[in-house]
């Protein structure tokens, strides 16, 4: 078959207009991919299981959604449906909260694959029942699959169903591992993590593609306010991707003079926890932090763009992971300070690419050091070495996966 004239589906359990962040990868390749695919084809939930929603997210393909039974999380709020929530997620899911999806997804995936005569399925995750998802439609279909891993799927997981639930994911990602013709990662790192682990139960090809960005540094900033430096910090803070990262350091400076509450801000477009309110309040900071609610997509980026200094967590326990955020950094083209571990896959990007500074995690003054310099400086930075991780470079590197499945 002529490689233009191959007909795709991707599980993808979130895609737009979710604002979920394991949506997002396909929901902005779909629109250069179909130009290639005509017939590309998604699988996918329902928008009214979708909480975080952004009608501002561009998409391509034909999109089929399905239900989720029983639905997770269940939204209303009552005593009830939190014991019901939890009941469910830690005896009963089996392979993630999101199992209710499986069943429903299968029955239409054959659906679309007899009635559209697809040729090749691509499932991401997590989470991880869209990869469980395209392996049975894979073995029912005998279509070639390729699994494409945003985190890793036993490899760090911390929570899984306590009954079986570990064992049960394990015997599920060795099952599509062995049936998936290839393999796809998102860095380097996490790639040869994976092989040291798990290599030996597949034959898959293995290829590093990593996300990208279009080019946002031509929009207009929203103001986040005049005659003082902003630092930026758009979504979920969790794990070691925490406020307090920088509390202490902004105490510092707070008391060396080099910031005050009319000189800096520190935005957050976000939930706070009420750890990092209290290392907050703890040093003084409380003038000097804002909190935002989350914003659509497209506007984010207005305020991605105004900021000084944006600022990019990454935690130890995830260091083979690239967070989103940070290829929707490079599109505004603003200094970013990274706080990450020295061997992770943030600290290799950050060294490939001239965007700002990179401060150790597990070193307070080192993150203090690179953030007087840039509060301090007034260094324009070339952005050298981001062209490689644009959206297109990361659909030519697709192709290359399609080609080494047909």
């Amino acid at each position: 078959m002529h490689l233009q004239a191959k007909k795709i589906l991707i599980i993808s359990l979130f895609f737009a207009p979710s604002n979920h962040v394991g949506g997002k990868r396909f929901t902005f390749l779909s629109t250069i991919l179909q130009k290639r695919y005509p017939e590309l084809h998604v699988l996918t939930l329902r928008e009214k299981y979708v909480s975080q929603k952004d009608d501002s997210l561009n998409f391509a393909g034909i999109v089929h959604r399905t239900g989720m039974y029983p639905s997770y999380p269940i939204k209303k709020n009552s005593r009830l449906k939190k014991v019901l929530n939890r009941l469910w997620n830690d005896y009963l899911c089996v392979v993630d909260p999101f199992s209710g999806w499986i069943l429903p997804a299968l029955i239409k995936g054959l659906k679309v694959i007899k009635n559209n005569k697809i040729d090749l399925i691509i499932a991401t995750g997590p989470p991880f029942s869209s990869m469980v998802v395209g392996f049975l439609l894979s073995i029912m279909t005998n279509n070639k699959l390729i699994i494409d891993y945003r985190d890793a799927w036993t490899g760090y997981r911390t929570h899984y169903c306590k009954l079986f639930g570990k064992k049960i994911n394990q015997l599920c990602e060795r099952w599509s591992i062995r049936r998936a013709s290839a393999l796809v990662f998102c860095s380097r790192i996490m790639k040869e993590e994976f092989i040291s682990r798990l290599g030996n139960y597949t034959r898959a090809s293995y290829h590093v593609v990593p996300n990208g960005f279009h080019n946002k540094d031509a929009i207009q900033p929203l103001s986040l306010g005049n005659g003082r430096k902003n630092i930026v910090y758009a979504g979920s803070l969790y794990g070691e991707r925490r406020v307090k990262l920088l509390a202490k350091p902004l105490f510092h400076l707070l008391k060396e003079g080099l910031i005050t509450k009319d000189t800096f801000c520190l935005h957050v477009f976000g939930k706070v926890n009420d750890q990092d309110r209290d290392q907050i309040m703890k040093y003084g900071l409380q003038d000097m932090i804002e909190q935002h609610p989350p914003v659509p997509y497209a506007q984010m980026l207005k305020y991605l763009r105004a900021a000084d200094i944006l600022f990019l967590p990454s935690g130890s326990d995830v260091s083979y992971a690239i967070p989103f955020k940070f290829y929707d950094y490079l599109s505004v083209k603003r200094p970013i300070l990274a706080v990450a571990p020295k061997n992770s896959a943030v600290s290799e990007m950050m060294n490939k690419i001239d965007c700002g500074k990179l401060a150790l995690i597990n070193s307070e003054k080192s993150i203090l050091k690179e953030l007087r310099t840039m509060l301090s400086e007034e260094r324009e930075y070339s952005f050298s070495g981001a062209e490689r991780y644009t959206w297109h470079e990361t659909f030519r590197k697709y192709i290359e996966v399609i080609d080494a499945v047909s």
